[in-house]
């Protein structure tokens, strides 16, 4: 598990919890019998118990998607080695004053064609990676070629295991 699909499964979690925290709440106080404030209370914490709930468990659903589709394109998929061409910044986007990057890469499929391939937004530590390091990994559909996953891969390769940067899915 990477640490977007990490990152996903905590938030699903978080806001399914809160949800159903507050969900169980609003029921409790809207029909024990209790009138007043506490029936009020139990009459605004029902729809956002329902709505934090409703959400986590979109989040969690997104991410299981996720996954399945990666497992997916790793089983039936043809994996390339591929030549990374550009790392760009995407200047659209930013978070805590940085931005992510877009890595494309150039594969040889198996007509032996060459096809660019773009990651979708990666948000590495790359101070510690020289550039010459990367390299990338694509899985493509064979029925469907713009349906592929793109991994980017860095550091030296030891006993045969590569440390994954973040992966891509499309």
């Amino acid at each position: 598990m990477n640490y977007q699909n990490k990152v996903l499964t905590m938030l699903g979690a978080i806001f399914g919890g809160i949800g159903a925290l507050f969900l169980a709440l609003g029921l409790i106080f809207r029909f024990a019998g209790i009138n007043g404030e506490m029936m009020i209370v139990g009459i605004v914490f029902t729809p956002i118990g329902g709505a934090f709930l409703l959400a986590g468990l979109i989040i969690l659903a997104v991410g299981r998607a996720r996954k399945k589709r990666i497992k997916r394109l790793k089983s039936i998929g043809e994996c390339y080695d591929a030549e990374i061409v550009r790392i760009r910044e995407n200047l659209y986007m930013h978070a805590y004053y940085r931005h992510p990057i877009v890595v494309e890469c150039v594969y040889k499929d198996r007509f032996g064609k060459s096809c660019l391939v773009k990651s979708k937004n990666i948000w590495p530590t790359l101070f510690m990676v020289r550039e010459d390091e990367l390299r990338a990994k694509v899985w493509v559909n064979p029925d469907d070629p713009k349906d592929y996953y793109v991994e980017v891969l860095f550091g030296p390769q030891r006993n045969g295991e590569e440390t994954k940067i973040d992966y891509d899915y499309r």
